[in-house]
């Protein structure tokens, strides 16, 4: 049902519905990774389409107003604005919606087919502390778990990284290891095009990966390391092009993004911006498992 529902936004015109403008925070919008949960029916609560667990579909909205958008297989990174309550963000056959709903965990896009209007709902993948917790003790990832009792699922996902230049400059590189162990390597150039790679990860194998990634400190790093002096701003804007990288890992309940605004140093420079370490060994390893 649900790829045929989105056969119909070809046929149908979109109209925004026109309700007066709200004010909304967009410091709850930016900067945090939102998950697709479902598609439905506002007026019925009918549901449209539910999330497929073993497809990832995740929104990066960023305060600079570029976005980043991982959907079945496909990276898209594009620009977004907010007019009132109209967000312009291209999504599954639509370029803008009513914001209909925005709160610190939740996310809901208002579009019409006809006289009908739907909704995609998106979840806050990073859980906010609440304020009862706030006094805890906290506890030390690295040696903690969270995961319920069970199969225990990881998602890994490596974007970007390197600069945009040379002979044959990368256009896309990622590594996507979804939870059944599958990976897929995507690489594109602009002279030698698209090349994928797949091949599946035994249990163990991936297991082994994410006890590294999580021994090595991961879920302890902060979420974005990025300029902090003006010499490495203008790198920013030199040639060849810095490309940021960005890694995200699922493990169980335990979601963490962090993000490199140049990676690597580039040989025979001074390092520009500092990162952990034990980050460039983690990166290397999900590569390794990649080749």
């Amino acid at each position: 049902m649900g790829k045929a529902f989105y056969i119909l936004l070809f046929f149908y015109p979109l109209f925004l519905l026109a309700q007066p403008a709200k004010k909304w925070n967009p410091d709850l919008l930016t900067g945090v990774v939102w998950s697709f949960e479902m598609t439905y029916e506002t007026g019925s609560g009918d549901l449209i389409e539910r999330a497929d667990t073993s497809e990832l579909c995740d929104l990066l909205l960023d305060a600079s107003h570029s976005f980043e958008l991982f959907d079945r297989d496909q990276l898209r990174r594009g620009s977004w604005d907010l007019q009132g309550d109209i967000l312009q963000v291209p999504f599954r056959g639509i370029d803008q919606f009513r914001l209909g709903q925005l709160s610190i965990d939740q996310l809901e896009l208002y579009f019409t087919v006809g006289r009908t209007q739907y909704a995609h709902r998106f979840v806050r993948q990073i859980p906010v502390p609440s304020a009862s917790a706030s006094n805890e003790t906290p506890v030390n990832k690295k040696n903690h778990r969270t995961w319920i009792d069970g199969e225990r699922e990881i998602r890994i996902e490596l974007t970007g990284g390197g600069f945009f230049g040379g002979a044959d400059p990368v256009q896309r590189d990622f590594i996507l290891i979804k939870e059944n162990g599958r990976l897929i390597h995507e690489r594109q150039t602009v002279n030698t095009g698209l090349r994928v790679d797949k091949k599946t990860l035994s249990r163990r194998q991936l297991a082994d990966l994410a006890d590294f990634i999580r021994a090595n400190g991961f879920f302890d790093m902060e979420t974005r390391y990025g300029c902090t002096r003006i010499d490495c701003e203008n790198r920013l804007l030199a040639q060849p092009k810095p490309i940021p990288l960005r890694l995200a890992v699922s493990d169980g309940l335990d979601r963490h993004v962090v993000e490199v605004g140049i990676w690597p140093v580039e040989e025979g420079t001074p390092a520009l911006l500092t990162f952990p370490p034990a980050l460039k060994a983690i990166v290397d390893a999900i590569k390794k498992v990649g080749e």
